[in-house]
């Protein structure tokens, strides 16, 4: 919590007890007959619901930061889970997202400073009164009660609640997986070794004619090399300030050059020039959640994302006003009820279709999208992925609460996404043995599925021309970039 808020809060945390003590010493006189132990009571009571009130109030401004950067090494998310501390000047958010063994994909901390009306209503009204030791009409003090309960109220749905939510697919026509044999070229390979500090960790990728680029997580930074694999310098560093990365989740490359990086902990898309100069910041302050995956438009005046906190919705960020346009939820259909973690996913724009699409991670299907309008297709992959079952357990300690939500035995779909001018690329987990390398290929154009390779190694992609970059943290850092089978496949 900022010292601010904490020291509002003890300022007035002792005007309140002070107070309290006060009008329990010496309680003011209230119409009709009443004794020294009902006045006492009832004063007591309205004193405790203006304490519990308090914790409501209106927001005034809103910092998002991380406590620790995403695990390169973390798998597909199976675990989320979500508090928050409720205080007279501050609301305190935490949400974590963990695969199955614990490891962090995303930690996210929102402190919202706020005003508590009711508490200061109560302190300055109660104060007044009783050193006027003036008599309180029955109307105020009734009006202030039934105040104070309606918002103490909204603590009543505590205690451990559990849900599950269990989805199937109904019969979809899939096309049939086929995997085609090809010989990789192998045109350059970087590795960084337990002394070497090129890269600390690698993931999300992004190309360019100019070179390629890698997310390095546990740097909070990104390392750009040209196509000869030479490191050309680094950008960005820990930290909250211009051009700094907190949480750094992905990043895009725009047609004129400019790296984008998505923070999740600073909850906002830094822009960076092809000399590593910061030349825009745009904030995610004003949507509810902070996206894990992201794509910028072509022309670099969008950028796409999709929330899923409870339901999909496509959303678009306009560059030059930052404003925030967000389109109708996606109904997926066959009373599917999947929320939150099921609907993960990795998005990626599509140039010829001046779109983008948004490939499940957790659940069948790819989703085309124009700006944030979807017109109901849906590509399924060749493998059925049912959307697992999730359970959600809230827990109460006074103003705290925690949520957790887990996915029970899911199977995990798409992890990595790109697409050239004509061609989807999907990088496919899967239940084969071969999960994280089966990368799958599909005409942008008419959605129809072309085939399947295996990767050399499992990780995130990026496609360039005739080349993909393959970015990998198991068990070391290491960057591959492969010579594509079929030929040019040039991005624009």
């Amino acid at each position: 919590m900022s010292r601010v808020a904490l020291t509002l809060n003890l300022v007035f945390g002792i005007a309140w007890l002070a107070l309290t003590v006060e009008v329990l010493r010496r309680p003011s006189a209230l119409p009709g007959p009443t004794s020294m132990g009902q006045r006492r009571l009832l004063w007591g009571a309205l004193a405790l619901l203006a304490l519990g009130a308090g914790a409501w109030g209106l927001p005034l401004t809103t910092k998002t930061s991380s406590d620790s950067p995403p695990d390169p090494d973390a798998g597909a998310p199976t675990d989320a889970r979500s508090s928050f501390l409720r205080t007279p000047f501050a609301l305190v958010e935490r949400n974590v997202v963990l695969d199955g063994k614990g490891r962090t994909l995303g930690d996210e901390r929102r402190e919202t400073l706020q005003v508590p009306v009711l508490l200061l209503a109560f302190l300055a009204t109660t104060g007044w009164f009783h050193w006027r030791r003036e008599k309180i009409g029955t109307g105020a003090l009734l009006a202030l009660i039934l105040a104070c309960a309606s918002l103490g109220g909204c603590q009543t749905d505590a205690g451990p609640e559990a849900q599950e939510v269990r989805t199937s697919l109904a019969s979809h026509p899939r096309p049939a997986r086929t995997v085609v044999e090809v010989t990789w070229d192998t045109l350059l390979r970087v590795h960084s070794g337990v002394r070497d500090t090129t890269l600390f960790s690698a993931g999300s990728p992004a190309a360019d004619e100019s070179g390629f680029f890698v997310l390095d997580h546990y740097g909070s930074r990104v390392a750009r090399f040209d196509w000869a694999g030479r490191l050309r310098d680094y950008v960005g560093g820990r930290g909250s300030g211009p051009g700094e990365f907190m949480a750094p989740r992905q990043i895009d490359v725009d047609g004129e050059g400019v790296l984008w990086v998505l923070d999740g902990g600073n909850a906002r898309i830094s822009g960076f020039d092809r000399e590593g100069e910061l030349v825009d910041e745009l904030s995610l302050n004003s949507i509810s959640m902070s996206p894990s995956s992201f794509a910028v438009r072509h022309d670099g005046t969008e950028f796409h994302f999709m929330l899923n906190r409870e339901q999909l919705v496509p959303h678009v960020l306009h560059r030059r006003t930052g404003g925030v346009v967000a389109g109708p939820a996606l109904e997926l259909g066959t009373g599917l009820r999947a929320v939150g973690l099921a609907l993960q996913g990795v998005i990626t724009r599509t140039d010829t279709l001046d779109g983008w699409v948004h490939a499940l991670g957790a659940g069948d299907g790819i989703l085309p999208l124009r700006g944030s309008d979807w017109d109901g297709r849906r590509w399924h992959y060749p493998e059925a992925v049912h959307f697992p079952t999730q359970n959600r357990i809230r827990s109460w300690s006074g103003t705290a609460s925690n949520l957790t939500t887990r996915l029970s035995d899911p199977t995990f779909a798409a992890i990595s996404v790109d697409a050239s001018e004509r061609t989807l690329y999907v990088v496919f987990m899967g239940s084969t043995p071969n999960a994280g390398r089966l990368l799958e290929r599909w005409d942008l154009e008419t959605g129809r599925y072309l085939d399947s390779v295996l990767l050399p190694k499992a990780g995130y992609i990026a496609v360039w021309k005739d080349r993909i970059v393959v970015a990998a943290s198991n068990p070391e850092p290491e960057i591959l970039v492969l010579r594509m089978p079929w030929g040019d496949e040039t991005r624009g």
